[in-house]
């Protein structure tokens, strides 16, 4: 039992890592653009009406509380012109 305990919080972690850093490269793509959170946002609601993503959730996603889903890093990879891998988190979702 400890050990599969010790194993889930060492994934647990990880998960966390990175989620933090999908979302510090979305920081940094947003931000070698010169853009704030609300720019982007209006640039994404421009290109994808129905389905773009709020301030607030482009917030969250930059800050690691919120796991970036693959919608938002395609749209992301087609509005910063760079690979989806980029800022799809690659490792352990349960």
């Amino acid at each position: 039992l400890s050990l599969a305990r010790t194993i889930s919080l060492d994934m647990r972690s990880l998960q966390k890592d990175e989620i933090a850093h999908r979302g510090d490269s979305m920081k940094i793509l947003r931000e070698a653009k010169k853009w704030s959170r609300d720019t982007l946002g209006t640039k994404l609601k421009k290109r994808y009406p129905a389905q773009f993503a709020s301030t607030s959730t482009l917030r969250r996603t930059e800050i690691g509380e919120r796991i970036m889903d693959n919608q938002l890093a395609t749209q992301l990879s087609d509005i910063f012109k760079v690979p989806k891998e980029l800022l799809l988190p690659q490792f352990f979702f349960v």
